[in-house]
Order: structure tokens, then C-alpha cells, then sequence
């Protein structure tokens, strides 16, 4: 009988201190330390994260329901800036592309990727979320393409697609 209640306590005491480890709150009532949110019905992670007082700071992994233990998506957050670095991944944890991004918005460079390969496949440059200088797509061996100007979201201006030996106007 004192051993099942030994048992007993136990079993509530480390309930309550493990418990404490993900998904706290502050005294306001805003998310506070390490965060986790799985899909509804599965064990499998929505995300994973660090809050400070509301706040997102340091790395978020986002995953995908068929994505398993390897993150789509990993969100860097800096404690005393709003901007976010941002790397998308396939399954097999390939990087896709990286860039920037404020609230929703791309700003400032965002570089993609060849399938299964580290080489540049485009940049493109942002202004708040839009469009906004060149975006310039490049062949695997790193030669240049296409380059196209763009102003506000709208292409301005001519496009110029390279090949091996012949630059065309388009």
C-alpha cells in the first residue's frame, strides 16, 4: 500500500515537472520557452520552437504531415529584430531556397536551387513581399540564362535569355 502511494506520488510529481517543459505561458497569458504543436490525431510535430514572452526568437522547424522527423521549413527569429531567415527543405532535407522575410513579406535576396544539388538555380530580389530588381536564373554549370527586370511585382523592361554561345532579346 505506501509503496503504491510512493508509486503514486511519483508518477505526479514527475508528470508535473516534465509537464512543464513544452507549451508554458507567461503570467500574461502569452507563450513562454519551448514550444511544440503536433497535427490533430497523430503524433507527428505541426512545429517546434522557442518563445520569449509571445515572441518567436531563435529556431522554428515546421514539418508537413508526410515529412517525418525532417523539418520543410526552418525559421530563424533574432530576439531584437523582425526579421525572420527563412529555409524551405525537401523531404530528403535538401535545401530548396533561403531568403528573408518580414511578417509575410520576402525582402532583400532570395536564392532557389537545383533538384538534389547546392548550386543556384535563381535569385530574386524583394520590397516588401513584392518583386522588386533583378531575378536572375542561372544554368547548373553557374552561367547565366535569363536576367529579367522587375519593378513592383511587374516585369520592367526587356528580358535577355542566354544559351551556351547566343544571347537572345526577348
Amino acid at each position: 500500500m505506501r509503496s503504491t502511494f510512493l508509486c503514486c506520488v511519483f508518477v505526479i510529481i514527475a508528470a508535473s515537472v516534465f509537464g512543464q517543459e513544452y507549451n508554458a505561458y507567461d503570467t500574461n497569458g502569452k507563450r513562454h520557452g519551448k514550444w511544440q504543436k503536433k497535427y490533430d490525431n497523430t503524433d507527428q510535430l505541426r512545429y517546434e520552437g522557442t518563445f520569449d514572452h509571445g515572441k518567436e526568437i531563435g529556431e522554428f522547424k515546421f514539418y508537413k504531415p508526410t515529412s517525418g522527423d525532417s523539418p520543410t521549413a526552418v525559421k530563424t527569429f533574432l530576439k531584437d529584430n523582425d526579421s525572420v531567415k527563412v529555409k524551405y527543405f525537401t523531404q530528403k532535407g535538401e535545401v530548396i531556397s533561403e531568403g528573408t522575410m518580414i511578417g509575410k513579406d520576402r525582402v532583400g535576396v532570395w536564392m532557389y536551387y537545383h533538384n538534389k544539388s547546392d548550386k543556384i538555380m535563381m535569385t530574386e530580389q524583394y520590397v516588401s513581399g513584392k518583386l522588386h530588381g533583378e531575378q536572375l536564373t542561372y544554368f547548373e554549370n553557374g552561367q547565366l540564362t535569363e536576367k529579367v527586370s522587375y519593378s513592383n511585382d511587374k516585369r520592367n523592361g526587356i528580358r535577355i535569355i542566354y544559351s551556351d554561345t547566343v544571347v537572345i532579346l526577348k
